[in-house]
């Protein structure tokens, strides 16, 4: 009697589809989906901004792609990366809160992974489609341009500003997470099963999971909103939502470990923060006019 033997495959994590929650949903339909969902959302937001009488507000500031612009660019960067020479002990508190933060997360990066990826859902797996855009380059960075452009056109100097913080961070933060990468390789959960295969200083491209670069764009320009409008906290508050969810998408399509993006997050947000002061310190100086009970003061603060 002939006896047939059934075999089941089973997948490791890393063997696994990235995608993994719907066999049934056609890939395309999803990516057609997720492209009108942002687009619907690109739209909205930018409504929100150009109807604002915050961005309407229109002042005489400098803020143009000029000379200036670029010599102030550059002392920027310095001024971010040799800040740690200047911290005081609340920065170092900081910063040993989000170093612990980091160990205890690779402790745990496993056991959350196999979570998250055995509690997928459609809802989750929408979500995730959507955010995981706010975290792109290739899309983030136009928007950021056309901010400018529009601050350029209606002679907006709140909007150039904005604009030029958020490219700013885009840069800089981008240079200190992509250095960070190309010094550890580390593999990402989609190509390994262990969230301790680290392969070191090389210039290869494969391999670069962390710290999470999608998780630092959308931190870049988050911080900056939230920074801007401490006026309106609802404007941080979605902004900062929406950097978590894109954070978050990377962990659930099987792209990064949590670590990768707290880290990705922490640097892009602390990075952004120090940019906005060194604009808000670069503005108090200058020419400032007051009115008085005698006319109208002229004062200059340097």
């Amino acid at each position: 009697m002939k006896t047939g033997i059934v075999s089941k495959q089973i997948y490791s994590r890393s063997q696994a589809p990235a995608w993994g929650r719907n066999n049934y949903l056609n890939f395309y339909i999803a990516f057609y989906y997720s492209k009108i969902y942002l687009i619907v959302f690109i739209l909205f937001l930018s409504t929100l901004l150009l109807f604002s009488p915050c961005m309407l507000h229109a002042q005489d500031h400098n803020y143009y792609i000029n000379k200036e612009f670029i010599l102030e660019g550059f002392q920027n960067t310095y001024d971010v990366y040799t800040s740690p020479l200047r911290w005081d002990a609340g920065d170092w508190l900081k910063a040993g809160i989000c170093t612990g933060t980091t160990i205890l997360l690779f402790a745990c990066d496993e056991k959350i992974q196999d979570f998250v990826q055995d509690h997928k859902s459609n809802v989750f797996g929408s979500l995730a489609d959507v955010t995981n855009y706010l975290g792109n380059g290739y899309v983030v960075l136009p928007a950021e341009a056309l901010l400018y452009c529009y601050g350029a056109i209606a002679k907006d100097e709140k909007a150039r500003r904005i604009s030029f913080e958020m490219l700013e961070s885009f840069a800089i933060a981008g240079v200190a997470v992509n250095a960070i990468k190309f010094l550890t390789h580390r593999h990402r959960p989609s190509s390994s099963d262990s969230p301790y295969e680290w392969d070191g200083p090389s210039f290869s491209t494969d391999n670069i999971a962390f710290p999470s670069g999608h998780a630092e764009v959308a931190f870049s320009w988050a911080t900056v909103l939230a920074e801007e409008f401490k006026d309106k906290p609802v404007i941080g508050i979605v902004s900062y939502a929406l950097a978590t969810c894109t954070s978050f998408a990377r962990v659930y399509n099987n792209k990064h470990w949590v670590s990768d993006v707290f880290v990705g997050a922490v640097l892009s947000h602390f990075i952004t923060k120090k940019i906005v002061a060194l604009h808000a310190e670069s503005d108090e100086g200058g020419v400032s006019l007051s009115p008085t009970l005698r006319g109208i003061s002229l004062s200059f603060r340097f």
